[in-house]
């Protein structure tokens, strides 16, 4: 009985940590991919500029 019930408790909490985990990776590289896609965007807006 103990041993299930703590199996349970350590299956709910890696659950959550997967899920915490991957959010924080989506954040992370979310955040990555709109810096750079901005620095593109000013990158060619100066180019622009200098012509």
């Amino acid at each position: 009985m103990m041993i299930s019930e703590f199996l349970s408790y350590d299956l709910a909490l890696f659950s959550i940590g997967i899920v915490i985990i991957g959010a924080l990776t989506l954040g992370i590289y979310h955040i990555i991919i709109f810096h750079s896609f901005k620095a593109k965007q000013a990158e060619d807006k100066d180019e622009q500029s200098m012509k």
